[in-house]
């Protein structure tokens, strides 16, 4: 798919690293066999061109995954969008990427990883607009307390209760949009 060829001409290109057992391959996939062969593979690419390919991936697996099961595959998409998250710069598509890396950072939390999960909503959050306490009240509503929780859950209370004090004071939701479940939390 990223290499947007026929599966015959993919496994023709790399059936010498195949043979060398420098990757494997499962089924319709190819893994690098170690860390290390994926890095050394990975510092092949020229520094200038990386964002673009990274840009071009997450669009690639975007497009290719199905919504049902985007959730499975969050992290991946949303992995390859944030290493070129500076070349996305339509409005729509950015607000999409703040709503993925809100959705990989819930994951993140239920598995506790509290630092990852923290890390994809600073992602969020910071591709969003100053106006967006406005127009998308509920998604920046959500990277906020989320990551609040985070920064207590990760041991930053300072930073925890800060967040929760500005989120008090942004500017008020539209009035046609409900209060979110959350409001509560907040108000506590």
């Amino acid at each position: 798919m990223v290499c947007e060829k026929p599966p015959e001409i993919v496994n023709a290109d790399l059936w010498q690293a195949l043979r060398q057992e420098m990757i494997l391959r499962r089924e319709s996939n190819y893994r690098f066999v170690h860390d290390r062969v994926q890095e050394a593979a990975y510092s092949l690419i020229p520094e200038g061109s990386r964002a673009e390919l990274h840009l071009r991936i997450g669009r690639l697996l975007l497009a290719h995954t199905a919504v049902d099961r985007r959730k499975e595959a969050v992290f991946e998409i949303v992995n390859q969008f944030n290493r070129a998250a500076v070349l996305v710069s339509g409005a729509e598509e950015q607000q999409e990427l703040a709503e993925l890396n809100l959705l990989a950072a819930k994951r993140a939390k239920e598995s506790t990883a509290y630092a990852s999960a923290l890390e994809y909503l600073k992602a969020g959050a910071a591709l969003l607009p100053e106006d967006s306490w406005q127009r998308r009240h509920d998604l920046v509503f959500q990277l906020e307390l989320n990551r609040a929780e985070c920064e207590f859950l990760t041991g930053d209370l300072a930073a925890a209760e800060r967040r929760l004090t500005d989120s008090r004071a942004a500017p008020l939701r539209p009035s046609n949009v409900p209060p979110s479940p959350a409001c509560a939390w907040i108000c506590i």
